[in-house]
C-alpha cells in the first residue's frame, strides 16, 4: 500500500485527557490505537511511538476500561517502553478501524490487513 500512517500523538486523546482514569471517557462510538512509547531516548528528544493494536467500539469507555491486548502488550516490554491507548471518537468507527489497520499493519491486528 502506498500510503504510509504517521501517528501524532496529538490528534488522538488517552485517559489523562480527561481524567486521572478512564471514568470521563466519552460515552461515544470510535477508534482507538494500543501505541508502544519507547522513552528510552527521551534524555535527547526523541519518543518513539509504534502502533500495536487498532480496535474499535461503540463505547468507548467501557471498551477501553478492560482491554486485554493492552494487559499482554505491556507484559512483554521491557523498562522505560509502555503501552498507551489512544482514541479518537467518531461515528464511522467500523470503516476507520478497517483503513487504519490497513494502514498499520499492526501487529496484533490480523483481520483487513
Amino acid at each position: 500500500m502506498n500510503a504510509r500512517f504517521v501517528f501524532k500523538p496529538s490528534k488522538w486523546f488517552t485517559e489523562r485527557t480527561y481524567d486521572t482514569n478512564f471514568m470521563c471517557l466519552p460515552d461515544k462510538p470510535g477508534v482507538y490505537l494500543i501505541v508502544i512509547r519507547d522513552m528510552r531516548n527521551i534524555s535527547i528528544g526523541k519518543m518513539r511511538h509504534k502502533v500495536m493494536y487498532v480496535g474499535s467500539s461503540k463505547n468507548l469507555k467501557n471498551r477501553c476500561y478492560r482491554h486485554d491486548v493492552e494487559k499482554q502488550i505491556n507484559s512483554d516490554l521491557p523498562p522505560m517502553v509502555d503501552a498507551v491507548i489512544f482514541f479518537l471518537p467518531c461515528e464511522n468507527y467500523i470503516e476507520e478501524e478497517k483503513r487504519l489497520i490497513k494502514l498499520t499493519q499492526a501487529r496484533y491486528n490480523k483481520q483487513w490487513r
